[in-house]
C-alpha cells in the first residue's frame, strides 16, 4: 500500500495490555475454531503434493518409512512440504535428485546449505489419498509419527464439491501437528483442520497422472486467533490467520462492522501484515510484530502525529489512476473522461464461471444506473480475441481493459486482486467506497448507488 506520512504531533489514549516499554501495546490473542470468516486462500489452505512424478526416488523411500497405510484399490502418499529449502537440501544429501536439477533449483531459490544443515528434520504433513471399494478416501498422519494406525480415515462422495461451504461443513475437524522453521527456530502449532478433495485446485492441473489428479486433497485451517483493541473508546476486533507468525493475515475492523462469511475480497478491506502502518480512530500505528506462539500482537505508537494520506486498495482509501490497454490495444486510464458520480471496476475473465454467471446482473446494473455509473471491465485472459467474442455474443456495452496472463501492468498486484470476479466501486473523489466479490458484493453496490 502506498502511503505518504508527514510529521506532526501525535498524542493518544489507548487501552490494552502494555509492554514494559511504553512504546508498545500488547494485544492478547486467543485461539478460536469456526467457519464464520472468509480468509485469503494462501493463508488458510494448502495442497498435498504428489511427489511420485517429480521426486520418485524420494517417494519410494516414503513408502518404506510410513506404516499402517490402509489397504486400498489405489492410493498415493501425498505431502505438504512446509520448508522446500530443507526438502531440497535433504534430496541432494541422500542423492535422490539429479545434480544438475539440484543446482538449477538451489540457484533459483538461493539455497543456504549451511542454514539447512542445522535444521533437525523435514517440516512436513503426509497423507494418503486413494480408493477403497471405489470410494475416495484420505487419511493424514495427524501426530507426525509416520504411522496411520492411530489416524482417522475419511471417505468422500465424488459427486459433491467439497470446496463449497455448505458441503465442507459436513467434514469432521481434525487436530494436526504443524511444524515450521521460522528464522532458524522450530515452531510447533496444534492446528484444527479439514481435509477434503478438490481436483480443480490449480496445483493439481499440472499433474500428468489422471488418477492422481482426481484424488487431489486440500488441508484447510479451521482455527484462527482473535483479540480486541480499544482506541479512544472505539473497540476494534482483531483476527489473525496464517501458518506461522512470519506469514499471517491480520484483520482489523471496528466491532460494529461485520466480516463476511463468504467474500474474502470484502474481508481484504481489513487485512494487514506485520510492519504495515494503519490509522485507528484518527491515530496512526505500526503493527510491530506477532510472537511465535501467535498469542500476542504488538503495536507500536509513532512518536509524532502523522498526516495520513490513504492511497491503496481498501475501502476508504484512494485509488491510483492506472493505465490499461483496451481490446484493440489502445491505451486509456481509469479516470479518463470521468463525468459520472461513480466508477465500477470489474475484474473478470472468460475462463471464470462465476464471472460469466454475473454478466446478466451487471447488464441490469449498467441499465439502471447509466446516468450515474461508469463500468470498466478489466479482463484477465488468454487473448483479447476471446474477450471480444464474449463481449459481442453477450451484448456487453461498457468499456473493457485487457490484461494478458504475462502482463506487467501493476494494477492486479497493487489492488491485490486475488479472486475473480472482484468489484471495486469508487466515487468522483476517487475514494474506494466498496470492494468485494460475487453477487453479495453487487447487491451491496446497488444499495450504495440507490442512496
Amino acid at each position: 500500500m502506498k502511503r505518504l506520512l508527514l510529521v506532526i504531533f501525535l498524542s493518544f489514549f489507548i487501552t490494552g495490555s502494555r509492554h514494559n516499554n511504553e512504546e508498545f501495546i500488547i494485544i492478547d490473542l486467543n485461539k478460536k475454531v469456526g467457519e464464520d470468516i472468509a480468509f485469503q486462500g494462501s493463508y488458510v489452505r494448502t495442497s498435498f503434493n504428489f511427489l511420485h512424478e517429480s521426486y520418485n526416488e524420494y517417494y519410494k523411500l516414503q513408502l518404506l518409512e510410513y506404516t499402517s497405510i490402509p489397504k486400498a484399490d489405489k492410493f498415493f502418499l501425498v505431502t505438504i512440504n512446509r520448508d522446500f529449502d530443507k526438502f531440497l537440501y535433504e534430496l541432494n544429501k541422500l542423492n535422490l535428485i539429479d545434480h544438475s536439477k539440484f543446482l538449477n533449483l538451489s540457484n533459483r531459490i538461493k539455497l543456504d546449505t549451511a542454514a539447512q544443515s542445522k535444521k533437525m528434520f523435514l517440516s512436513q504433513s503426509v497423507a494418503v489419498t486413494g480408493y477403497i471399494d471405489n470410494k475416495q478416501f484420505a487419511i493424514v498422519d495427524s501426530n507426525d509419527n509416520k504411522d496411520f494406525s492411530d489416524d482417522k480415515l475419511l471417505f468422500f462422495n465424488e459427486e459433491i464439491d467439497y470446496s463449497d461451504f455448505s458441503h465442507k461443513s459436513s467434514i469432521p475437524n481434525l487436530n494436526v501437528i504443524c511444524n515450521y522453521f521460522v528464522n532458524g527456530k522450530l515452531r510447533t502449532h496444534d492446528r484444527t483442520v479439514k481435509i477434503y478433495p478438490n481436483s480443480n485446485y490449480f496445483v493439481f492441473q499440472k499433474i500428468k497422472d489422471t488418477i492422481a489428479k482426481k484424488l487431489g486433497v486440500i488441508l484447510e485451517f479451521q482455527d484462527y486467533w482473535v483479540g480486541e483493541l480499544s482506541v479512544e473508546k472505539i473497540k476494534y476486533d482483531i483476527v489473525i490467520q496464517g501458518p506461522h507468525n512470519n506469514y499471517a493475515s491480520i484483520l482489523i475492523k471496528k466491532c460494529k462492522q461485520n466480516f463476511s462469511k463468504n467474500d474474502k475480497s470484502y474481508n481484504w478491506n481489513f487485512s494487514y501484515k506485520v510492519n504495515d502502518t494503519l490509522r485507528l480512530s484518527n491515530k496512526v500505528f505500526v503493527i510491530d510484530s506477532l510472537d511465535s506462539s501467535m498469542s500476542k500482537l504488538f503495536f507500536k505508537q509513532l512518536s509524532t502525529k502523522l498526516k495520513f494520506v490513504n492511497k491503496g486498495n481498501r475501502i476508504g482509501e484512494f485509488i491510483d489512476n492506472y493505465e490499461l490497454s483496451d481490446l484493440n490495444g489502445n491505451t486509456f486510464s481509469i479516470f479518463e473522461g470521468q463525468v459520472n458520480e461513480w466508477v465500477l471496476l470489474d475484474f473478470w475473465g472468460t475462463w471464470c464461471g462465476p464471472c460469466k454467471e454475473l454478466t446478466p446482473e451487471l447488464k441490469k446494473i449498467n441499465n439502471e444506473f447509466s446516468d450515474k455509473l461508469k463500468i470498466i471491465g478489466i479482463a484477465y485472459d488468454k487473448s483479447p480475441e476471446i474477450v471480444k467474442r464474449y463481449v459481442t455474443d453477450n451484448k456487453i456495452t461498457w468499456g473493457q481493459g485487457y490484461l494478458s496472463y504475462d502482463s506487467e501492468n501493476d494494477i492486479l498486484k497493487d489492488l491485490r486482486i486475488e479472486a475473480f470476479p472482484t468489484f471495486i466501486l469508487f466515487n468522483r473523489k476517487r475514494q474506494i467506497i466498496y470492494r468485494g466479490s460475487g453477487i453479495d458484493a453487487l447487491n451491496k453496490i446497488k444499495d450504495t448507488l440507490r442512496k
